[in-house]
């Protein structure tokens, strides 16, 4: 039987505090996560504003984080940590190609620097 990660924080301030750190460990993950929700949404969106400044790509970026936001809800726990971890480690791919392509550029004005 696999416990959830949440679950075990949980137990394992449940352990030494009683239900009271069961309580704060639910709090704050609450909080963290409507925190993270709200930032993540607003932060995307000025992002499309400035690259697509189309309030269509707006209003489409709001409606696929909100239908992505609820299916999130809906899907389990675990899956959603390994569906974070594949994206974070997809990212690093448009960041290799980007430190590669400034390698020369980075190299000369380190030079330059010393």
């Amino acid at each position: 039987c696999e416990i959830s990660p949440i679950n075990f924080t949980a137990e394992a301030f449940g352990s030494v505090f009683g239900a009271m750190g069961e309580s704060f460990v639910a709090l704050a993950t609450l909080l963290f996560a409507v925190g993270a929700v709200v930032g993540w949404g607003f932060y995307g969106k000025r992002a499309v504003e400035y690259l697509c400044k189309s309030k269509t790509a707006t209003y489409l970026y709001a409606v696929v984080f909100c239908t992505l936001t609820a299916l999130g809800a809906t899907i389990p726990e675990l899956d959603i940590f390994n569906l974070a971890d594949i994206f974070n480690g997809l990212m690093m791919l448009p960041n290799i190609a980007v430190t590669l392509t400034l390698k020369k550029c980075a190299t000369e004005i380190a030079h330059k620097i010393n």
